[in-house]
């Protein structure tokens, strides 16, 4: 089992054709991780920029095609070796049933897990 003392998830909320309408504190956090989840529809432009800081990036698709629950228990998975993971997610991540049923996920598996609706208005 995870010692989820220090072990934490972040589910961040992002503008996946531009990384920069986000706000400082889920930037921060992305810096935080060490490891980053996304889909492979991301804007190239905002995988080059996440790339610049050496982070692993896992792309959704290839941890679980069609179901959610697999790609959070691969999520758990990457614990493992990793102390913090952000899962970045296109939009808010708790306007859509699926970020709260992530949400939910890692909390019934006692994790600690955060949640940064970043995406800014206009």
């Amino acid at each position: 089992m995870i010692s989820q003392a220090k072990k934490s998830i972040y589910l961040i909320g992002i503008d996946s054709s531009d990384i920069l309408n986000c706000t400082l504190q889920a930037l921060k956090k992305i810096n935080e991780a060490e490891s980053l989840i996304l889909s492979k529809k991301f804007n190239n432009d905002c995988i080059k920029i996440l790339r610049q800081n050496n982070q692993k990036i896992y792309y959704e698709e290839e941890l679980s095609r069609n179901n959610d629950s697999i790609l959070w228990n691969k999520v758990i998975k990457l614990l493992d070796s990793n102390e913090v993971i952000a899962h970045l997610i296109d939009g808010d991540p708790l306007l859509e049933k699926k970020g709260v049923n992530e949400l939910k996920f890692f909390k019934e598996k006692k994790i600690n897990c955060e949640v940064f609706p970043s995406v800014i208005g206009f």
